[in-house]
């Protein structure tokens, strides 16, 4: 199926006659872009295809309780005339047996004296066909079931419900009874209940009946109430939005005019007192140090040339001492050889050698000799040049090293301080986010009083459910088994067993099949392999859950919000696979509640893949310019939404924000 053209006439925000082309350009280019400001006709855009498609079951955004000639009514531009009426058209294409064939349909509704007229009409090829028009309903349930219609067109707020895990699991289990449907199954169960209920009634004695008649009345007034309270709840949730949202711009106003380095004035200050504290205790430590021998390194040099010319001293004082011993040796002993008649030849050999020998010590006293250091003195040069001085010199160097390190701290601490506005600058914005944080601290606490009490509604209908059910079972004897009444009731009650049977049993069977498609489409958008490797649904909450690569339990609890929404997207793109069915996507405010990363992954590795035709209603701050490059490869039409104060009203114009 694909949407080639929408046309929205005088319904809701639109004013006039607005026509839209919807068709990709091809199949690397499935993506139709559409930007506009909150409250600029993103949600009507939207349901005018719902609208379209399925008329008074359509499941439109502001519908709420309102009876469908009610809305049509309310939906018509409040400028126009309802006279002059509304219309939204949709032409479409699809596909049956391999052949292609083009669709019109045209809804236009009008007041005519106090009722509302609705007019459809569908053209098939571009004739009108009779024939579709009397069954359309029946007909756009072949096209795209109305049950299914919330895998395919969805908002963000979707996505946030489906990553709170106290919502999620029904709305996943709503998503697979509507995918396989067993909606219809349960909807069955549920009116052989009642089957039962009005035979139960037959068999029941008359004072009995009035009892219970009493608990029916007390079940349809909590049922009211119940509907009430869901309106309030309906009503809460869009005031949180607001707020949230105007938290996220006082956020970024506060960020701009510096509020977060004011928040961190404090600590920034104490930093840097730190800082100066660990400075000043390192100069005090090199001014201790300068005391000591510390000085002595910057004549290290000097130093080992003294060493090495005392020991050249000590060496030429050490031989002409022998020198001196030797010469009077040599003297005994050429005395002695002379006495003994030694030969002249070896006497001169002899005296030779000898006095060679001396000559070659006598070098070694040619030396100047000026310093004339004792053995002491050198010995604590050695000490000083082998020992403290390194010591010292290297712990010198490592504290000159942290002094640099700290002063550059100490530099960079005074620019932030410099930046920080003052107290008077930012005390408004400072005032506006406490009153916000306020408000929705009061508006969460509304928010759960109202979910408490549709709690104890909930509680209070079925106990009066199990009254009634109680009272009807105890009137109900065995003498009624062949009574016709009394057999419906055998019957349906078995009915409903097998139906449940039969139910699980689908469940089951499909659940395999959806949980692949949901583990392919979470691993694509997450691309962590090693988090996760198997994602399973309960059969019975349809809870998910993940195990990673090492075989154990990945608490979903413990994701962080951006991969829970993702693993919420997942979700909804793998029951769409699972449908086996080709048909458009749309997604309404998609990024909204993303942080960067996650809003990537969507972008990148989501919407060009999400479908074979994916439109996407955007803010400018959700699809901004930096995700707007990233996402143009992939996008056939672009429009604007062009929202005019004055007339309350928006036009479409050709052409993103940018």
């Amino acid at each position: 199926m694909i949407f080639d053209e929408i046309t929205i006439h005088n319904f809701g925000v639109y004013l006039g006659r607005n026509t839209v082309s919807l068709k990709p350009q091809n199949d690397q280019k499935p993506i139709i872009l559409i930007g506009g400001f909150n409250g600029g006709g993103k949600t009507t855009f939207m349901d005018a295809f719902q609208l379209a498609l399925f008329g008074k079951f359509s499941n439109c955004s502001n519908r709420g309780s309102l009876a469908y000639d009610k809305y049509l009514q309310k939906s018509i531009h409040k400028s126009v005339d309802p006279k002059d009426g509304a219309a939204v058209n949709l032409k479409f294409r699809h596909s049956v047996n391999g052949v292609e064939r083009s669709y019109e349909v045209r809804r236009s509704w009008k007041l005519n004296r106090k009722n509302i007229s609705e007019t459809v009409e569908v053209l098939c090829d571009d004739r009108l066909d009779a024939v579709i028009t009397e069954a359309w309903h029946e007909h756009a349930e072949q096209f795209l079931p109305q049950r299914i219609s919330s895998l395919f067109f969805f908002d963000g707020e979707k996505i946030k419900d489906l990553a709170e895990f106290n919502k999620s699991t029904e709305l996943i289990s709503t998503g697979i009874n509507q995918l396989l449907g067993l909606d219809l199954i349960t909807q069955l169960m549920t009116d052989l209940v009642v089957l039962e209920k009005r035979n139960k009634l037959k068999l029941t004695e008359k004072g009995k009946r009035a009892r219970i008649k009493t608990v029916e009345d007390n079940l349809r007034e909590l049922s009211k109430k119940k509907e009430e309270l869901n309106w309030q709840i309906s009503e809460s949730k869009k005031v949180l939005a607001l707020i949230e949202k105007h938290i996220i711009e006082i956020d970024e106003t506060f960020r701009i005019e510096g509020g977060e380095l004011y928040q961190k004035r404090e600590e920034l200050e104490l930093n840097k007192s730190t800082a100066l504290k660990e400075l000043s205790e390192i100069q005090n430590k090199l001014v201790e140090l300068s005391g000591s021998e510390l000085p002595l390194a910057l004549i290290s040099g000097q130093l080992r040339q003294i060493l090495e010319q005392s020991e050249i001293e000590e060496r030429a004082s050490d031989n002409e001492r022998l020198y001196d011993i030797l010469r009077e040796r040599d003297k005994a002993i050429k005395k002695e050889l002379k006495s003994k008649g030694l030969s002249e030849s070896a006497y001169m050999q002899i005296e030779r050698l000898l006095s060679n020998d001396l000559k070659e010590r006598a070098s070694f006293r040619e030396v100047d000799r000026y310093l004339h250091i004792s053995a002491d003195t050198r010995a604590s040069i050695k000490d000083i040049l082998n020992g403290s001085i390194c010591k010292i010199a290297s712990e010198t160097l490592a504290l000159l090293s942290r002094k640099g390190n700290i002063e550059e701290q100490i530099e960079n601490l005074d620019r932030q301080l410099a930046t920080v506005p003052d107290a008077e600058a930012i005390a408004q914005v400072i005032e506006q986010k406490e009153k916000t944080r306020l408000r929705k601290q009061e508006a969460d606490i509304s928010h759960g009083v109202l979910l408490k009490e549709i709690e104890n509604i909930d509680k209070s209908i079925a106990a009066a459910e199990r009254e009634i059910e109680k009272e009807l079972e105890k009137e109900i004897n065995s003498e009624y088994e062949h009574d016709s009444a009394a057999r419906i009731i055998q019957h349906s009650k078995r009915s409903r067993k097998t139906l449940s049977l039969f139910r699980e049993k689908v469940t089951r069977h499909h659940l395999e099949r959806i949980e692949r498609y949901v583990l392919g489409a979470f691993r694509q958008l997450l691309r962590k392999e090693s988090l996760v490797t198997t994602l399973k649904l309960d059969p019975k909450t349809f809870e998910p859950e993940i195990m990673g690569a090492d075989g154990r339990t990945v608490d979903a609890q413990r994701l962080s919000a951006g991969e829970r929404q993702l693993l919420a997207v997942s979700l909804l793109w793998g029951l769409a696979q699972a449908s086996g069915r080709l048909l458009p996507t749309i997604i309404d405010t998609p990024l909204g509640r993303l942080d960067t990363t996650h809003r990537t992954h969507l972008v990148k590795r989501y919407f060009p893949f999400a479908s074979h035709q994916v439109m996407l209603l955007s803010t400018d701050e959700e699809i901004n310019e930096k995700y707007y490059r990233m996402v143009k490869p992939w996008v056939s039409q672009e429009y604007h939404l062009e929202f005019d104060e004055s007339k309350q009203s928006t036009i479409i114009r050709k052409g993103y924000f940018w």
